[in-house]
């Protein structure tokens, strides 16, 4: 019995990985580099970042914030300033009612 399911939990763990490999695989070069030119060009400048998502895409938002205010810090530099918009309650519900489009135009940050 536990050599069947080991042989199972090891399919399955092929699947998985194969699947990740698939995403990796439609993930374009170019559009990695400008997320980067758009993170870089706010951190030059000040301003803030802000990501957002739906649903299971709201976490990895949320982690992906993370990983540009902590994860991306140096020693002696500002940090990136990155929120995601679905961390905050008060920030979802405060358009509710109006289209999606104009969401964020509602917010105003002084940053």
């Amino acid at each position: 019995m536990l050599l069947r399911v080991g042989l199972r939990v090891e399919l399955l763990a092929q699947q998985y990985i194969a699947g990740l490999n698939g995403c990796f695989e439609e993930i374009l070069q170019q559009d990695v580099v400008r997320i980067v030119d758009v993170v870089f060009d706010a951190y030059c400048r000040g301003k803030h970042v802000f990501v957002m998502g739906n649903g299971g895409s709201a976490t990895i938002a949320s982690h992906f914030a993370r990983d540009l205010r902590i994860g991306a810090a140096v020693e002696g530099k500002p940090r990136i300033q990155a929120n995601s918009i679905t961390d905050s309650i008060a920030i979802i519900t405060v358009a509710d009612g109006l289209p999606e489009n104009q969401r964020i135009g509602t917010l105003h940050y002084s940053g």
